[in-house]
């Protein structure tokens, strides 16, 4: 009778996680969607596309704060654009794509061939990216802001 008492909180508690990460992929593609939509001039890439660029330039568009916590690996901050290689992809991302979206916009507009990384450090986590902390270990945070824009996958953990 206990063994089965605790099977049951145990299936209770499995579906509740699955509910939260269901319900947290489709804040995370609403989200992304209204972003598409506002800046339907800048071409956003999955995950996916993004990870098929030849040898792309990868920008961070986050503040310090949130870059020191977890970055994409071969990720940079934001530079000058006297910095960057016009001849190479430039993949930018943020935390769920609207910062980005803006630099690539500006990228653009410089005539560099700019990409949004579609769901940012977000999507990155959802797909099973790895993230590195300052230190270039293997991390599984991410700074969130605060726990409504926590939309990671479990097994992650958001820091505010």
């Amino acid at each position: 009778m206990l063994k089965t008492f605790h099977l049951i909180l145990l299936l209770l508690a499995s579906s509740s996680l699955l509910a939260e990460t269901k319900e947290s992929q489709q804040t995370l593609k609403a989200m992304i969607n209204k972003i598409k939509e506002q800046f339907k001039d800048v071409p956003h890439l999955t995950v996916k596309e993004a990870k098929a660029l030849k040898s792309p330039i990868i920008l961070d568009a986050r503040n310090p704060n949130e870059i020191n916590v977890s970055n994409i690996p071969g990720s940079s901050k934001i530079l000058s654009a006297k910095e960057l290689d016009m001849k190479r992809p430039i993949l930018v991302y943020c935390t769920i794509g609207y910062r980005s979206s803006i630099q690539t916009q500006k990228l653009i507009k410089k005539g560099f061939k700019a990409h949004n990384l579609e769901g940012g450090i977000l999507a990155w986590a959802h797909a099973g990216g790895n993230l590195i902390d300052a230190q270039g270990e293997k991390t599984k945070k991410v700074h969130t802001y605060g726990s409504m824009w926590n939309l990671l996958p479990d097994g992650y953990q958001g820091v505010y």
